[in-house]
């Protein structure tokens, strides 16, 4: 009989740290399991937040200042106003530019100054000739020649933007050279144009 209770109680003390153990390896592979998931959680899913993919530049400020249509004289005196290191060029082909050294943005737009090539010219040249077009700059114009067309330009990589009046449609437009996207004022384009977008990083 003593043997007996000698056996019973030593299963009875045996138990409870049987049940530690069974509890302490389950414990250890439901943690093991949540880290695993985290890391991976971490590794394989990308984060997104809004990024700033352009800021405000002095050309884009100038164009901002702009009337879809204006003179030689008020776009010198604007760009003046905002940095001498701005520089106008106009061209024989009928367009013009605004210019910095620094900055991957310009202003385009058209005059109608210079002059075309008369049939004459043309047919001075015949099939076997290689022509070199170069666009000849105009650097005596009146300042009181009126310029329209007015449009930003965006320039990074591959990437492109524009902004431009639709008169058509009497709205401004922003491209990024596949979408083209309509607002009723300028400053609505241009802000949209400044927005941050959502990126996965």
């Amino acid at each position: 009989m003593e043997d007996s209770n000698i056996f019973f109680q030593a299963n009875r003390q045996k138990k409870p740290v049987i049940f530690v153990l069974i509890m302490l390896a389950i414990l250890a592979v439901v943690i093991t399991v949540v880290v695993t998931l985290i890391t991976t959680s971490k590794n394989h899913t990308p984060s997104m937040e809004l990024v700033t993919e352009h800021s405000e530049t002095p050309i884009l400020k100038l164009y901002e200042n702009l009337d879809p249509q204006t003179t030689i004289a008020n776009l010198s005196q604007a760009a003046t106003t905002l940095s001498p290191e701005m520089a106008i060029k106009l061209y024989q082909d009928g367009h013009g530019e605004v210019i910095m050294s620094d900055q991957t943005d310009i202003i385009r737009f058209y005059h109608n100054l210079g002059t075309e090539e008369s049939e004459e010219d043309l047919e001075e040249f015949d099939d076997d000739t290689i022509v070199q077009n170069t666009i000849t700059e105009i650097t005596d114009y009146p300042s009181t020649e009126i310029i329209y067309d007015i449009e930003y330009l965006f320039f990074i990589g591959e990437a492109g933007y524009a902004i431009y009046y639709n008169a058509d449609d009497n709205c401004y437009e922003v491209s990024d050279m596949g979408e083209v996207y309509q607002f009723d004022t300028k400053e609505d384009a241009i802000g949209a144009f400044l927005a941050p977008i959502v990126k996965e990083q």
